[in-house]
């Protein structure tokens, strides 16, 4: 069922999403503010769901060290580097890079992780 919400919300926000180059690239302050409350909002959610879903006993995406939450300033820089890896990764979505970069930042392991 989690899963299943994830796809529709990506699904729903993907037309409008917020491009890593948009993100790091702004030069309005006041855009800048926006961008970074919209990316604390993703990086929100995106633990909220994997840590819904270690909770119903299903193997969770990514497994954050010792700490349950994820800095801001740990977000936005796995974001902007992983962003740096590939440059059709600029025009890609935040969440969707922030996701996929949490999935090789922090992996799982062990037999029940």
């Amino acid at each position: 069922m989690v899963t299943s919400l994830i796809i529709a919300f990506c699904g729903v926000y993907a037309v409008n999403a917020l491009s890593v180059n948009s993100y790091r690239d702004e030069k309005s302050d006041e855009m800048r503010k926006i961008n970074k409350a919209y990316l604390a909002g993703v990086r929100d959610g995106i633990v909220t769901v994997n840590h819904a879903i270690a909770l119903e006993g299903k193997k969770p995406y990514f497994c954050l060290p010792d700490e349950p939450t994820l800095r801001f300033e740990q977000a936005e820089e796995i974001l902007l580097q992983e962003g740096k890896k590939s440059r059709s990764l600029e025009y890609m979505p935040v969440w969707l890079v922030l996701f996929e970069a949490l999935k090789d930042t922090f992996p799982c392991k062990g037999p029940n992780k």
